[in-house]
């Protein structure tokens, strides 16, 4: 799943903004209520569905030797993420850059072994930065469709979605598509 990883080392290692702190959002997700982003000064990182796979945590101890530190899923289809403390991750592993770390884990993924950008980064701040970030639940709803079957979102199937979820008390819809 190469353009999968891609695009979760994006995710983790974006380093255009003006602020310490950027708020990712995955594409396939649509914000349904506001979300604070801070509570007491402390940055928020919300997870959602209960989700425990083993490929992720597997990865983490393999390449990182970083243990599942949290009793719940650190995936939420977004992120608050610190560009302090992703390069601290950097150095952690020994790499200069996102890139380099990349080329070295990158073709490790396989059916065993799954990188998830904020599965590592939320036990990495639970292990590292302890106190640090407020973990909240978050109320989501998540839709999917197989590809492989030939499904897919029209349009229509997208807006009806969303007419249909806004009210309900979810904070974020989340439209999956997958294709193995």
């Amino acid at each position: 799943r190469p353009n999968w990883t891609y695009q979760q080392f994006l995710k983790l290692f974006f380093n255009f903004s003006e602020s310490e702190y950027y708020f990712a959002l995955d594409a396939d997700t649509i914000l349904i209520k506001d979300l604070p982003l801070f509570e007491n000064e402390h940055p928020i990182w919300y997870y959602g569905w209960g989700q425990n796979h083993f490929p992720y945590f597997l990865f983490n101890k393999k390449f990182f030797n970083l243990d599942k530190s949290l009793s719940h899923t650190g995936i939420g289809d977004l992120g608050l993420f610190n560009k302090n403390i992703t390069q601290t991750f950097l150095n952690y592993t020994g790499c200069k850059t996102g890139k380099e770390l990349l080329y070295k884990v990158g073709s490790s993924t396989n059916v065993v072994f799954h990188f998830s950008e904020y599965e590592t980064y939320a036990n990495f701040c639970n292990t590292h930065y302890t106190g640090l970030y407020r973990f909240k639940h978050i109320e989501q709803e998540n839709k999917g469709r197989d590809l492989n079957q030939g499904e897919n979102w029209s349009t229509s199937d997208i807006k009806t979605a969303i007419e249909n979820h806004k009210n309900l008390n979810k904070s974020i819809l989340s439209l999956h598509s997958w294709k193995i």
